[in-house]
């Protein structure tokens, strides 16, 4: 173990106090336009259609879009607003404002900035998912490594699941 990384998890042991933001990549057999198109443009039928247990139902609300969690979860509910999308650099942020006591206790917001990029040595038009995830806790609140590990399971779970489905539905 070299010294950055144990001073890494020796700061996520103790909390991280103030905004944190929270980097993760994810390479992926499938093109970016066909990742971006099932998470982000079908992922509000696509998602509970996967993983129903983990996400029951993502519905439009009056200020935005709530996802209903399975039994799966941790949390009953979040409330998300979409803050951009670009289906031609297949970019897309949202930020969740409200929700499960659980999670919102805890922060003012959760901001998600993904991109899908192509993925150069992937045989098959792969493509690499990264995703910037900003969390703003209230108060003193410090964000724990718990709080990031959920959060990049969550991802994991989800990505790879649109991944999977792609490419048992693939033509070629």
């Amino acid at each position: 173990m070299d010294v950055s990384t144990h001073e890494l998890e020796l700061q996520h042991s103790q909390g991280i106090m103030g905004v944190s933001t929270q980097y993760l990549e994810i390479p992926l057999l499938v093109p970016p336009s066909t990742m971006f198109k099932g998470l982000i443009l079908d992922g509000r039928t696509l998602i509970p259609h996967l993983l129903p247990l983990v996400i029951n139902k993502i519905e439009p609300v009056k200020d935005g879009t709530m996802v209903i969690f399975g039994e799966g979860c941790h949390y009953e509910s979040v409330t998300l607003k979409t803050n951009a999308t670009d289906e031609g650099q297949f970019t897309y942020t949202c930020t969740i404002f409200e929700g499960d006591p659980a999670l919102m206790d805890k922060f003012e917001s959760i901001t998600y900035h993904i991109k899908f990029v192509e993925f150069p040595s992937c045989p098959h038009g792969g493509s690499i998912y990264k995703c910037w995830t900003t969390f703003i806790p209230k108060g003193d609140y410090l964000v724990t490594k718990m709080d990031i590990q959920n959060d990049i399971a969550y991802q994991t779970l989800i990505v790879k699941a649109i991944e999977a489905y792609h490419i048992a539905h693939s033509k070629h």
